[in-house]
């Protein structure tokens, strides 16, 4: 794992973990969750996650939600299956480095970019780079 990936996940690991209280009790529970609010106050912050959000969000504000490619909607009834749901989902963990070049997005949007990095996440940014490499875009 990367340090800055590892960094990330060991946050959530902690934000997760701090209910720690109910098991321990008090006053070891009161370390635990002082200790996690040290670590996460300097853990490096982004917004790129926000935005993202908020993009995506303005986008079907401004032009309505778009079903999703028939491969990624739900095939968890009979009939679905029948309406081409689910069928032809290209699993990625399948190809060389997880990626595959199927489309998520739905038509005539594949071109849309709503997550933005920049220098926060530099882990994130190379990987989301890797990607768009692999895939040709």
């Amino acid at each position: 794992m990367r340090p800055a990936l590892g960094w990330f996940v060991f946050t959530l690991i902690l934000a997760v973990a701090a209910p720690v209280c109910d098991s321990f009790g008090l006053p070891e529970g009161t370390y635990a969750l002082a200790q996690c609010a040290i670590y996460l106050s300097l853990a490096p912050k982004s917004n790129a996650a926000g935005r993202a959000l908020g993009a995506a969000r303005a986008h079907i504000r401004d032009h309505g939600a778009a079903l999703p490619p028939a491969p990624l909607r739900s095939a968890a009834y009979p009939a679905a299956a029948k309406l081409g749901r689910g069928l032809g989902y290209d699993y990625p963990h399948d190809h060389p480095g997880q990626i595959n070049d199927q489309d998520h997005l739905p038509d005539g949007l594949e071109d849309l970019r709503f997550y933005d990095p920049r220098d926060m996440e530099p882990a994130l940014r190379e990987r989301l780079e890797q990607v768009r490499r692999a895939r040709g875009l």
